[in-house]
C-alpha cells in the first residue's frame, strides 16, 4: 500500500515538499495551502488522481475533495 502523497508524486513527477496543488487551507483561508490529505491503497490500482478546486470546498471544509479513478 502506498498513501496518496506517493501516488500524488508518481502520478505528477512532483516532488516532495514542492507540491503545486494544496489538499488543505489552514482556516479555510487561500493564502494558507498544504499538500496534507491521505488515500490508501496500492498504487497499481490508481489509474488517476484529481484534487478538487478550493473554491467550490472550502465553504464546507478546510479540506478539499480528493477524487481517484481505480
Amino acid at each position: 500500500m502506498w498513501s496518496c502523497r506517493y501516488i500524488y508524486h508518481q502520478l505528477t513527477g512532483e516532488k516532495e515538499g514542492e507540491e503545486t496543488k494544496p489538499t488543505f487551507y489552514m482556516y479555510r483561508h487561500l493564502d494558507k495551502p498544504y499538500h496534507v490529505d491521505y488515500i490508501f491503497m496500492s498504487s497499481d490500482k490508481i489509474k488517476d488522481l484529481e484534487i478538487c478546486d478550493a473554491d467550490k470546498w472550502l465553504h464546507l471544509s478546510d479540506h478539499v475533495p480528493l477524487i481517484f479513478e481505480i
